[in-house]
Order: structure tokens, then C-alpha cells, then sequence
């Protein structure tokens, strides 16, 4: 019996791709939204990436992270996940996560995501640098998301071992 993936409220009722401030096409939108879902679904966490065109008087942490938090993302009982925000009004970026996210993206995972993410952002190349922060999510941290940690290495399912072996060909793809 395969376990039923059942998205988050705000994946079910908002999308995992808000793109308020439409930098994307139709069809960058159609595939990034295909991507985005891949992800969050073959890890049981929610990938989210939200557009503005204005956040108003918060800051981009705030407002981020009370998207997130009251719009009902995150998997699980944690509320797992990520979420990418980009303020035009202020060309301002932030980064939100919770429940498995706060200990799998840390600070410098967050810094190296973002060193492939901006030089796009720079050139206005919005879908790719949202393709590129997806992927490199999945390379850097998602494959924790599943695996116990403290578990020993000779007892790791073949689906945990499976996402490592995954994601190590991603990110080899990106070491050449």
C-alpha cells in the first residue's frame, strides 16, 4: 500500500506558486508550478515560492514568515517546509522556514542557494533563478527531510538511500 500524499491547506488552496507580482509566463508559471509540486510531494515538505509586487510596511522576514505561518503551508505535524519571497517595490528577498526546514537550510545553506539564485534575480531571469532555488533546495537539504539521522547508517531505508543517491547526481551536475 503506497501512503496517500495529502498537500497542506495552503498548498491546496493558495498553490505553492503565488506569483502576485507575474514576472512568469503562462508556461515558465505551468512548469515551475510542475517542479515546485514534484518536490514538495516526493519529500513530504512544502517548497513555496511567493511574488509581490509590494509587502506594505513589513519587513521581508515578516512578511514571509506570516504568509506562511497563516495562509497554512508546511507538511506534517511541524508544518515542514520553505518559502522563497521576492519584493519588487524594494528588490528584497527573503528566505522562511519551519518544523524540518529550521535545522535542514541553515544560514550557510541559505547563503549557497542564494549564491546560484542571485546572479538571475540580478538579471531579471526570474524563472530560473526559482528553477534554481527549487533544485538546489532539493540538492542541499531535502533529503534529510525523510532520513533519521540518528538512525545507523546500515538501517537506511532504500527510499532514504535512494534521495541521497539522488540528490548526489544533482549536485554533481552542478559541480561540472
Amino acid at each position: 500500500v503506497l501512503p496517500v500524499f495529502a498537500e497542506s491547506q495552503g498548498a491546496n488552496k493558495y498553490g505553492r506558486l503565488v506569483d502576485n507580482a507575474q514576472l512568469l509566463s503562462d508556461i515558465e508559471y505551468a512548469q515551475l508550478k510542475e517542479h515546485i509540486d514534484t518536490v514538495s510531494e516526493k519529500y513530504t515538505f512544502d517548497v513555496v515560492i511567493v511574488t509581490e509586487k509590494s509587502i506594505g510596511d513589513k519587513t521581508p522576514t515578516e512578511y514571509a514568515d506570516d504568509f506562511f505561518d497563516y495562509k497554512g503551508y508546511g507538511e506534517g505535524d511541524n508544518h515542514d517546509g520553505i518559502l522563497f519571497l521576492l519584493d519588487m517595490e524594494n528588490r528584497k528577498w527573503d528566505i522562511s522556514t519551519t518544523g524540518a526546514g529550521i535545522p535542514y537550510f541553515t544560514d550557510y545553506g541559505q547563503e549557497k542557494i542564494m549564491d546560484d539564485v542571485k546572479p538571475y534575480l540580478s538579471d531579471g531571469e526570474y524563472y530560473d533563478a526559482f528553477d534554481t532555488f527549487v533544485t538546489m533546495a532539493q540538492v542541499f537539504n531535502l533529503p534529510c527531510a525523510s532520513c533519521d539521522l540518528n538512525a545507523p547508517a546500515d538501517t537506511l531505508s532504500q527510499e532514504s538511500m535512494q534521495q541521497w543517491l539522488d540528490a548526489a547526481a544533482i549536485f554533481n551536475t552542478y559541480l561540472r
